[in-house]
């Protein structure tokens, strides 16, 4: 499992925003910027991305369900390397 500082400077998320902008960054790469470390077991691009793809698909049922989008944070399950450490 490659951590952050393990990949080449150039291919880090947070210097590809500051050369190429937000636009040429995936959404993963954008919440793992945000995120800034992942967990122990789960470096930060692997947690982003599990958080996107659980995120994402839950919004979408929800709202083809109920027309409504739902609180996808507030479920234990998505907690879990968010927060106060």
């Amino acid at each position: 499992m490659l951590k952050i500082k393990d990949i080449p400077k150039v291919d880090r998320p947070r210097e590809r925003l500051l050369q190429k902008g937000a636009n040429a960054l995936s959404k993963t790469d954008l919440l793992a910027i945000l995120l800034g470390s992942g967990i122990k077991g789960t470096n930060v691009q692997t947690l982003a991305k599990t958080i996107i793809t659980k995120v994402d698909k839950k919004i979408i049922l929800d709202f083809l369900f109920t027309g409504f989008p739902c609180q996808p944070f507030s479920e234990g399950g998505y907690r879990k390397g968010l927060g106060a450490r």
